[in-house]
């Protein structure tokens, strides 16, 4: 009989659900034949933790999960729907296309920074909904329409702007 390491009494090819592997159990070292599936099926019942994993392809995963502590070092591309529970930090360019805000325009109203923030620029590319906000010449006439400080409104050119 060939040894299984022989390559050419038996040629190495890729599995399908329907392969049959090898193995034996730990308890009787009784030898066994496990389907592919199955394998699959109960690795993935069973493994819930992954240390050190590098994928070279695409990672396709169904229903709801859960990353902790995740870096990403190349480009991450969301579509749909996406839900952000806890607090967003960016810090390169936040670049933002079509959005609607929900709520009343104050949306910097839970910027918590030690010292001073600034915010020199907002740019907003595509066509966002700004029908809820007040339009301004500058901060002094947001002042005097109402506004207080951090509140958002629009310039005529459609500029955000936050009041100071």
């Amino acid at each position: 009989m060939s040894k299984i390491n022989n390559t050419t009494a038996y040629v190495p090819t890729a599995p399908t659900e329907t392969t049959l592997l090898i193995g034996s159990e730990i308890a009787d070292g009784a030898t066994r034949n496990y389907l592919v599936s199955d394998l699959a099926t109960y690795m993935s019942l069973n493994i819930t933790t992954l240390t050190d994993l590098t994928l070279s392809g695409f990672l396709t995963v169904g229903g709801v999960t859960t990353l902790a502590d995740t870096t990403v070092s190349s480009t991450l591309d969301v579509t749909g729907n996406t839900t952000i529970g806890g607090q967003l930090l960016v810090t390169g360019l936040l670049q933002v296309g079509m959005f609607t805000m929900t709520e009343a325009p104050a949306f910097f109203a839970g910027l918590n920074a030690a010292g001073t923030t600034s915010v020199a620029a907002l740019t907003v590319s595509g066509l966002p909904n700004l029908s809820g906000l007040s339009t301004f010449a500058d901060d002094a006439a947001a002042l005097g329409g109402g506004l207080v400080a951090n509140d958002v409104y629009k310039t005529a050119t459609g500029e955000l702007r936050i009041v100071v």
